[in-house]
This record gives structure tokens, sequence and C-alpha cells, in this order.
């Protein structure tokens, strides 16, 4: 969420390993996305995580479907 602290929901995964993944996730995500850490808060309190922010034009843009929870 831009412009300062807001809420965004999402799904939060566990990698098996991180230093192999992130290069991979940054790669599908594309160069206008950022990769930013975060801090989430659930059901088991504040947990640190990366999420992918997107970096071009927000006027205009189509907002998307949910992601699924389980694929």
């Amino acid at each position: 969420v831009r412009g300062g602290p807001a809420r965004a929901r999402g799904t939060l995964l566990t990698l098996a390993d991180p230093p192999a993944a992130l290069p991979r996730l940054d790669a599908y995500e594309g160069p206008d996305y950022r990769r930013v850490r975060v801090v989430t808060h659930g059901a088991d309190g504040a947990v640190p995580a990366w999420a992918w922010t997107w970096e071009g034009p927000v006027r205009g843009a189509p907002l998307t479907d949910p992601w699924p929870a389980e694929r």
C-alpha cells in the first residue's frame, strides 16, 4: 500500500530454500515489482516476510481477483 502505513490482505508462505527461491520469485514478478521486507500480523503474532510492491503507475491499473490460498 503506497503512501504509508495501511493494511493489505495476502497469503504467507514458508520457503524451503529462500536463497534459491527469492531470485526466481523476483524474476517471476518482473521488473515492475520490487521486493521489500514487511512485518505481517496474524494469529501467530508479528512475522517478518517479503512482499513484492508494484513500482509502476497505479492510476488506471486494473484490479485483480484475490489469489487463492491453496493451489
